[in-house]
This record gives C-alpha cells, sequence and structure tokens, in this order.
C-alpha cells in the first residue's frame, strides 16, 4: 500500500496478490526498470509523479500496468476528504480528560478503520479466503500508520481479518509497493477531475486497459459514518478509563467459513 495526498485528498491505495504472483510480477518489473535503448531512459525505481515528467517515460507507463493486470487479484483504494474530516473533527465535543484525541483525525486510522469494513462487508465478493498481510512504503508518517493500526488492533476482528502487523520496506527494493504507487496517483488524480467510472476501463490519459481488476474502492466523507466511528473511540476510552471493555466493532463471520 502506498498513500498519495495533494490539494484535498489522501488516497490510501495498493494492490493485493499471492505470494508466488507477487514474485513472478517483481522480476518482470525488475526487468522493465532495467531495459534500456537509444529511446527509453533505464529507470531506477518507477514513480508516477515521475514518470509524468517526460513524454518518454509516459510511453513506458503502459508496460507495467499490463504486469499489473497479469499479476494481481484485486485493488484497494481508500479516499479521504481531508479538509471534510478536520472541519467535522473539531465539532465533536471531545471530553477534555481524554488522551490525545487529535489522533482520531489521523488519515491512516480513518483509512484503515474504512478499509476494514469495506473487506469485511465485501470481502466474500472479492475472493479473500484468508488473511491479508499488509506492506507500506517506509517513509516519515511510519509512526502515524503504526500508531493507526495498534488502535485498530484493539479490535479482534480486525487482527482475523488483516493479519499481521504491517511491514515497512523499501520502494526501491520492494517492486509491489511501486505497483502501489501508481494506482495512488491516479485514484487522487480520479477523484480530483472526477473521472474514476463506477465500473469499466478506468480514464487513463491514452491507453486502455485491458482488465477490469477488482477493486475495492471507498470514498469516506459520510459524515453519519464518520461521527459514529469517532463516537465509538469515545465510548471505547471511557470504557478503558473505567477498567471495562467494549463489544467488538465488528464480528467477521466469513472468516469461520475459510
Amino acid at each position: 500500500m502506498d498513500e498519495s495526498e495533494q490539494g484535498d485528498y489522501f488516497v490510501l491505495a495498493g494492490y493485493v496478490s499471492s505470494v508466488p504472483q507477487w514474485a513472478e510480477f517483481s522480476d518482470e518489473w525488475q526487468a522493465l526498470l532495467q531495459y534500456r535503448s537509444s529511446e527509453f531512459p533505464r529507470l531506477e525505481e518507477f514513480k508516477m509523479s515521475e514518470m509524468m515528467q517526460s513524454d518518454r517515460r509516459m510511453e513506458m507507463v503502459p508496460w507495467f500496468y499490463r504486469l499489473i493486470e497479469k499479476h494481481v487479484e484485486f485493488g484497494l483504494e481508500v479516499i479521504i476528504p481531508v479538509g471534510f474530516i478536520r472541519q467535522e473533527f473539531d465539532k465533536l465535543p471531545w471530553p477534555d480528560w481524554m488522551d490525545r484525541p487529535e489522533r482520531y483525525k489521523n488519515p491512516y486510522l480513518i483509512a484503515f478503520n474504512g478499509l476494514f469494513g469495506g473487506l469485511r462487508r465485501y470481502g466474500k465478493r472479492l475472493g479473500i479466503t484468508e488473511r491479508v498481510d499488509f506492506i507500506f512504503d517506509k517513509r516519515q508518517d511510519e509512526n502515524l500508520c503504526r500508531e493507526a493500526w495498534a488502535e485498530m488492533s484493539k479490535d479482534q476482528g480486525f487482527k482475523i481479518l488483516c493479519g499481521e502487523d504491517p511491514q515497512f520496506r523499501d520502494s526501491k527494493l520492494y517492486m509491489p509497493l511501486q505497483a502501489a504507487d501508481f494506482i495512488a496517483y491516479w485514484a487522487r488524480e480520479w477523484k480530483e477531475n472526477g473521472e474514476r467510472p463506477a465500473t469499466g476501463n478506468l480514464p487513463f490519459p491514452w491507453w486502455s486497459a485491458e482488465r477490469d481488476i477488482p477493486t475495492l474502492a471507498l470514498y469516506l466523507d459520510e459524515l453519519d459514518v464518520l461521527r459514529s466511528d469517532w463516537e465509538y473511540w469515545i465510548l471505547q476510552a471511557e470504557a478503558e478509563r473505567a477498567g471495562k471493555k467494549l463489544p467488538p466493532k465488528y464480528r467477521i463471520n466469513w472468516v469461520d467459513e475459510v
């Protein structure tokens, strides 16, 4: 998973596949990075924002996307309107005694919460039959990401569905993160320009998708749901203060069927 934040939106996005598929993908992706000719430069790393700076590099982008189409099982996209989140957060009466309530507007926490709810609801439809382990780009926001994960892990259902604690790797060395960079960039671009269709071919600039990759795309702007989440976390803090525990926020039933 990788994030893209610019302007009004925070996006967390990536792809899910099996370990063998990611291994094949990585070998083929690395070979494309190393390809060089009189017309095309050798690439140290695929970053979509950098590819956009050169017409010649943009000609190479479909080559990389064909590998994504070939190897991934499905995509994940979470889009958060950060200005809206900050505005609504300040309207809620957070208790004075609550420890660092500002952490509950951490975009990673909101994204994980939305992603978890989406996977719980649509996981079977996407074909999920086992835990999903998440790997993130190693960057300065790692502490925010870990803090959000720890908060979500208080719910046992989250641990059942999302597997081990997240790993953080260098995108230069871990090829699937470069694919995540690709889709995080485009998910934000499409949202800002109102271009992403619910289904069908994605609106890439000048090439067409050959495969419709199943994607869980979430736009977290429903005020009632957001307030419900925040109110639950307030109740959770009150329970912890009183030495009690709240019932799990989510119950994962389909995992028992695997």
